[in-house]
């Protein structure tokens, strides 16, 4: 509404909302003319004016003609609104009261009293009512009740897209619709047809698409059971709204087992249209006969937002899919349900007296800045910023983000409470993995972030990975360990981290992909699928897109950092979209993938080199200390899975059996038998050539095996380890040859008397390479890249073995008794021989059987019918012959000793 008029009058720019003018920041407001309106003309109670209209003052006729048009456009404007949202309304009486059962005085709107309803004579009725009872709760479904992937309904309209022979939707194109019902979508916004057989056809096919990628899994977030809990206890009576097909909806509540929760379900089928229009939310009211000033709705959008304020209802926003900062129309942002309260509800539903009395009259307002400075606060993962009135802003750093911070909600009721608000910053409730340090305090003058007046903590956004941190005080040895600590989940928030890396190359000569093309293909997918380009200098050398991330390897192996994300569904899911919008533009540039261990045709004069610093400090360092090190950078691919742990003792029992079970997973996964067009007499040479790449990081590290091991004992490995670069000012400094222990002491000879960040460190633990890398998470790293059909096996593996606690413990039973040696052993002959190792009385053949097996049974007992993504390997542990072998007889036979077929078998 307000947007139009501002596109054609001078008539201001604030949002209106259910009759009330949303004040953006912190000025007061004072009343500068009165404009007799009638209300029934417009849906709001006032319209802002802006300065420059006040600067018309002297042309009477000119402001009454603005007057004139601003009325006539409210009023065409919110038409359909007002046949929607009823003026009156009729309230359930207790039965008996009369023959209909209706309340006798339909004309007193709203009631005399807000909470109290005379007309239910049953005194126990009414002190329901005036308890709880007077508001009514109306929640969206996904992204607030349950998980929610967004990035799902933006591939189901791109798949559309390309099924119907349309050109795929832009990003704010795919944003507009966000929200809308998929007929609404497909005529209005896409205007892709207007027949409605067509309409119906393509939004059924759509929302098949979308179920299929979304995998039929549903989970619900967390806090959201133990809200509705609460609301139930207190018998709020709750609705639930979406623009899925009714099916769809209540067969998903139903898997969930949460149906009995609601009064009244609308799906897409009770509705014309979806947000922002508000006819979901204000049906929702009608059916639970209550007025729309008692209606708290439940969302994870400003689309909800508009929609819940046009319907003249509150709004809480959940912020699962945007930042909270986004969110600041609502009146109330939470992370999750559970952090309200009931009192929350009522303070939102009391309906303020003011739209009790006399119908309000339109009043055109100027801002005033508003003298007296504002509390703010913002939070991200490891700070806490507060700045309260005349003071400085204080920035407090959980050391080594050992914490977790929870935010609260906080209600301000005047500027008193400012002081109020840093001490409940500091003292937020948190978990500690394996802290020691005390948290440091910097003061920052001049700082500004934000906070709602009417609602809660707004939250600003994190600065820059590299200008995160700015340390008070020099790095010790305990901050480090408790950077590793801090990774600690409960089990929860275990989450599922997969990437994938694969050569790119032309289809019509097979050579490597040059640098040139792979930036038309990175800034091809920026531009159709709205990722962020990642840029190091004047070049684009990745994307990143919520927390999916792509970046380049040395030779153009192009790397996809998969989201953290809950079930292998999800995970698969993910994969499956990324290779469609890869694929969406490789397509018209003749370019394929090719998914291998190792690149199987060309030598490393023929292997382009990105044009990244990091990669050429490592091309002249890799020569010194091992043979093999140019082609782990510029020819090998592979597929790793991170995870999670709970604690210091879960890290050291996954580290140990993802360690000793690395060479089975090497063997399953083995892919990798070609160099330069021949067998090289290996099954996986991207593991061999591990063996000579820099033995001062890479390997089997038998120490975790010892009684000691911790988080301290691999800080002690990673100090000891030589540095590549430190970052600097948007460059990478050569510090090969030094060591971290060094840089923490200031006596890096590239960067004399400078100290280390967390983030330096970071950085370092991104350069050791053994079998099992520790972060704050572990990363499984023994597998070679596959074809699309094996990328969920491998997760799906890990997963079973290490989130299952029974299959963890057998995996640690059966390995407890093995030597180092045996260990070592694994490790130098499974790339040769693959699953034909012999390993004591038998072949690894065995072994592997045995844990494939585990590795079901876990994934069985997680509940998500996730078994299935293991039959490929389940084939390879049946028959004993690896990917690898499988190549070479097609090498040897039906390609009668040609490599070329290679890049078609293999082909994405």
């Amino acid at each position: 509404m307000v947007e139009s008029l501002a596109s054609t009058s001078f008539i201001g720019h604030r949002p209106l909302y259910a009759g009330a003018v949303v004040k953006e920041g912190y000025s007061k407001r004072r009343s500068v003319s009165i404009v007799g309106f009638r209300k029934e003309k417009c849906l709001g109670g006032r319209i802002a004016m802006s300065p420059p209209f006040l600067r018309l003052g002297g042309d009477r006729s000119r402001t009454s003609a603005i007057h004139a048009l601003a009325m006539e456009l409210a009023h065409e404007t919110y038409s359909f609104k007002d046949d929607r949202i009823p003026q009156k309304w009729n309230y359930p009486a207790e039965k008996g009261a009369d023959q209909s059962g209706v309340d006798q005085r339909p004309g007193v709107w709203p009631p005399e009293n807000k909470a109290d309803m005379p007309s239910l004579h049953n005194p126990l009725l009414r002190q329901e009512r005036m308890g709880s009872g007077w508001l009514v709760a109306i929640f969206e479904w996904e992204g607030v009740l349950i998980e929610d992937n967004p990035d799902l309904e933006k591939q189901a309209w791109l798949a559309l897209s390309e099924e119907e022979g349309k050109s795929p939707p832009p990003a704010f194109v795919l944003r507009r619709i966000d929200g809308m019902k998929n007929e609404q979508a497909i005529s209005e916004v896409l205007c892709w047809s207007r027949d409605p057989a067509q309409m119906r056809r393509m939004a059924a096919r759509k929302e098949d698409i979308y179920q299929a990628l979304q995998g039929g899994i549903y989970r619900l977030r967390a806090g959201s059971r133990e809200f509705v809990n609460v609301l139930m206890h207190y018998k709020i009576p709750m609705a639930l709204v979406s623009t899925r097909p009714r099916k769809t909806l209540e067969a998903a509540v139903g898997n969930i087992g949460i149906q009995e929760y609601f009064n009244v379900m609308i799906a897409a089928e009770d509705v014309q249209r979806g947000k922002p229009d508000p006819e979901m939310f204000v049906y929702a009211a009608q059916l639970l006969k209550f007025i729309p000033e008692r209606c708290i709705v439940f969302g994870n959008s400003n689309q909800t937002v508009e929609a819940a304020h046009d319907a003249r209802m509150k709004c809480v926003a959940v912020a699962s899919k945007h930042p909270v900062y986004e969110l600041a129309a609502a009146d109330l942002v939470v992370r999750r349900l559970d952090e309200l309260s009931v009192v929350d509800l009522k303070n939102l539903a009391a309906v303020e007296s003011a739209e009790f009395g006399a119908e309000p009259e339109l009043e055109l307002e100027v801002e005033e800045d508003d003298p007296s400075p504002s509390t703010r606060t913002a939070f991200d993962d490891d700070f806490c910023f507060v700045a309260v009135p005349g003071a400085a802003m204080a920035l407090i750093s959980q050391t080594g983000s050992s914490y977790c911070i929870r935010t609260e909600v906080f209600r301000r009721a005047g500027n008193a409470e400012a002081s109020k608000l840093k001490d409940n910053c500091v003292g937020f409730s948190s978990f500690s993995c394996n802290s020691s340090r005390k948290t440091h305090i910097l003061h920052m003058d001049n700082a500004g972030v934000g906070m709602k007046g009417r609602g809660s903590v707004v939250v600003a956004a994190s600065p820059p990975t590299e200008d995160a941190v700015i340390a008070t005080e020099p790095l010790m040895k305990e901050d480090l360990v408790a950077y590793l600590a801090s990774g600690c989940k409960p089990k929860e928030a275990w989450r599922i981290g997969t990437e994938h890396e694969k050569f790119g190359f032309e289809l019509k000569t097979l050579r490597p992909m040059k640098y040139e093309q792979i930036s038309e293909l990175l800034n091809g997918i920026a531009e159709r699928f709205d990722w962020e380009k990642v840029m190091e200098g004047d070049y684009i050398i990745g994307l990143k897109q919520g927390k999916q991330s792509i970046s380049l390897e040395p030779g153009g192996q192009f790397e996809l950092s998969g989201a953290p994300l809950e079930t292998l569904h999800q995970t698969c899911a993910e994969v499956n979209s990324h290779l469609y919008q890869v694929k969406a533009v490789t397509e018209e540039m003749g370019i394929g993938f090719l998914g291998i261990g190792f690149q199987p045709k060309w030598g490393l004069k023929d292997i382009p080199m990105m044009p990244k610093g990091r990669y050429q400090i490592m091309k002249n360092y890799m020569p010194k200390v091992g043979t093999l090190g140019l082609d782990m950078m510029f020819r090998t691919c592979t597929v790793q899975v991170n995870l999670d742990f709970s604690s210091e003792a879960d890290m050291i029992r996954k580290f140990r059996a993802g360690l000793a079970l690395q060479p089975i997973a090497t063997a399953l996964f083995a892919n990798s038998p070609f160099t330069e067009g021949k067998p090289n007499g290996f099954l996986s040479m991207r593991s061999q050539i591990w063996t000579d790449t820099d033995n001062n990081r890479t390997g089997m590290l038998p120490f975790v095996f010892d009684d000691s091991f911790g988080f301290e004992q691999y800080v002690d490995y990673a100090l000891d380890v030589p540095m590549y670069f430190v970052y600097r000012n948007k460059k990478y400094i050569d510090c090969t040859g030094m060591t971290f222990r060094d840089f923490l002491k200031g006596k890096l000879r590239c960067i004399p008397g400078e100290l280390p960040t967390l983030n330096d460190w970071e950085n370092h633990l991104t350069t050791l390479f053994p079998e099992v890398r520790l972060k704050r998470y572990l990363e499984m790293r023994g597998a070679d890249g596959g074809p699309w059909r094996r990328l969920c096996a491998l997760p799906a593996f890990w997963v079973g073995i290490l989130y299952d606690e029974v299959s963890l413990q057998n995996v640690l039973d059966i390995t407890a008794d093995w030597t180092p040696e045996e260990r070592q052993m694994l490790r130098n002959k499974v790339p040769i021989t693959g699953l034909k190792t012999p390993f004591r009385d038998g072949l690894l053949k065995h072994v592997a059987q045995d844990v494939v097996k585990l590795a079901k049974d876990g994934l069985e007992r997680r509940g998500y019918k996730e078994s299935g993504f293991l039959n490929e390997v389940a084939e390879v542990v049946r028959t004993g012959v690896t990917p690898a072998e499988r190549l070479l007889e097609l090498y040897n036979g039906k390609w009668k000793q040609q490599i070329d077929p290679v890049f078609e078998e293999l082909l994405y």
